[in-house]
């Protein structure tokens, strides 16, 4: 009787995956779809936060107001995002009736757009005789202030890809 072997079988070489390399305009679109997107989370979460208030408010006014400060970082939260996305949207198409304008060159105007909304509100500050104007004034000035951060922080991830070597 004959001893039988196993014969192995190789695995399977798979050939090397080429390497993706994404040019910078399809960075600079990741960029600004990613912007969008979480302009559009926070709109949707600083919504239902003043959805929340709006209810308390409806069972006990009193105790809505005494707890009222968060409500007006969400109210601004919500309306710079709202902005930031119709913003973008009309940027976007306004370059050329032909062409659009390039994703980069929409996180740049947007930047300009936010630092000078930020720095009018922090060289003149609202000083309405309504405290609650004043205060609401302060929260918008905040909001833009943190989506000037991040469109900033867009654009210097897209630097920084690009000095990168190939």
């Amino acid at each position: 009787m004959r001893k039988r072997t196993l014969r192995t079988v190789p695995a399977p070489v798979e050939a090397p995956q080429p390497k993706i390399v994404k040019t910078p305009e399809v960075r600079a679109d990741d960029q600004l779809k990613n912007l969008i997107y979480s302009a559009s989370c926070d709109s949707q979460y600083a919504r239902r936060q003043c959805d929340d208030w709006a209810a308390r408010f409806a069972t006990n006014p009193a105790s809505a107001f005494e707890w009222s400060s968060g409500v007006f970082k969400q109210a601004a939260r919500h309306q710079v995002a709202e902005y930031v996305i119709a913003f973008v949207k009309q940027v976007a198409r306004d370059d050329d009736e032909y062409a659009a304008r390039s994703s980069r060159k929409v996180l740049e105007i947007l930047a300009q757009e936010l630092r000078s909304e930020v720095m009018r509100n922090a060289k003149y500050p609202e000083s309405s005789t309504s405290p609650t104007s004043n205060h609401m004034s302060l929260c918008l000035m905040s909001a833009r202030a943190e989506t000037l951060e991040k469109v900033e922080n867009a654009i210097a991830r897209l630097d920084q890809l690009e000095t990168l070597p190939g």
